[in-house]
């Protein structure tokens, strides 16, 4: 078993049984570079000597951590994200807990890799979402009555006065 290994290491262990290499390079960034991925015959088989064993070996990756912009505001989030080669394109979202103009969120997320050159969407908050509804018409009812009212209508009642009327009970 080479796989894991130095592709100079796997090499000399191969040769030494009598077998060859030959090696392709593959990118990636799971295994550093002139890691060996993967061998051509599993490690247990049996083959005739000189036999050649493909070994595909990491070429390293091109790809760059994705830095943590959260907080930031959008020019931060910019200069922060292209400065690293990659696009950004901004989106916005409403939210009650991150300040409006400041990141609420990135794809992909910060810690992962990603390519130069890579689209990187970063969500602005444009703030708490403001809810309009239309308050119920309350006159003439009892205070219960509108307090319900006006509970189903998804408001609050506020502040409640009495004051006397030749008009209304």
């Amino acid at each position: 078993e080479v796989v894991g290994k130095d592709v100079n290491e796997a090499k000399t262990l191969l040769n030494d049984l009598g077998l060859g290499t030959k090696v392709t390079k593959q990118e990636s960034d799971e295994y550093e570079v002139d890691q060996v991925i993967s061998q051509g015959i599993m490690a247990g088989e049996e083959v005739p000597l000189y036999t050649t064993i493909d070994l595909i070996v990491s070429s390293g990756s091109d790809a760059i951590e994705v830095v943590d912009v959260s907080g930031q505001d959008e020019a931060g989030a910019r200069v922060a994200l292209e400065s690293l080669g990659f696009s950004v394109t901004f989106t916005t979202a409403f939210s009650d807990t991150v300040e409006e103009g400041k990141v609420i969120s990135q794809d992909p997320v910060a810690g992962s890799k990603a390519e130069p050159g890579a689209q990187i969407t970063v969500t602005l908050s444009s703030g708490p979402e403001v809810v309009k509804v239309k308050v119920p018409d309350l006159r003439g009812m009892t205070e219960t009555a509108a307090k319900d009212k006006l509970k189903e209508a998804g408001l609050e009642c506020g502040t409640v006065s009495e004051t006397n009327s030749d008009t209304v009970t």
